[in-house]
């Protein structure tokens, strides 16, 4: 099954313990602005965004971690 899920840089670096709280916080932030198909079932939290050579988001790295 296919679902959304949100890749997040954050300002300042978090723990693991504290990347549930924090997971939990976004998707009622989202919620409240969001029909509910349209939240991610699955955050990630990255140091930064990997980048192709042309500097875009390399997407196919940030499938990769779903897996």
């Amino acid at each position: 099954c296919e679902s959304l899920a949100a890749f997040v840089v954050m300002r300042e670096p978090i723990t693991a313990g504290e990347e549930f709280a924090a997971a939990q916080t976004l998707r009622e932030a989202l919620a409240s602005r969001l029909p509910d198909y349209m939240l991610p079932r699955k955050v990630e939290f990255l140091e930064a965004f990997p980048l192709t050579p042309n500097g875009k988001a390399d997407r196919k790295a940030l499938a990769s971690r779903l897996i």
